[in-house]
């Protein structure tokens, strides 16, 4: 869940958020995010910035940390608003 999702703006940046916790997961084997329980997940997306994927799978691509975190942008606005400019 994005933090913005809970918000209720306009547009789906938050899908962008989800794909960076999938590729995120993908990379290093565990998700960005944990907690013990709804509240403390949830809590942890609102505040806690996940480990660097390259710290964690040295072999990863720069590159890859950089879609990832600019996907996991605390606000709607950090996020990439489309698909057209996450290619760019």
């Amino acid at each position: 869940m994005a933090p913005s999702t809970g918000r209720k703006r306009g547009g789906c940046p938050h899908r962008y958020f989800a794909l960076g916790e999938v590729i995120y997961e993908m990379a290093t084997g565990q998700p960005p995010f944990s907690g013990k329980n709804r509240a403390s997940l949830i809590a942890a997306i609102l505040t806690a910035v996940p480990h660097s994927i390259t710290q964690l799978q040295p072999m990863a691509p720069p590159a890859l940390e950089r879609v990832a975190q600019k996907m996991f942008g605390e606000r709607s606005e950090e996020r990439w608003q489309s698909a057209e400019r996450s290619v760019q």
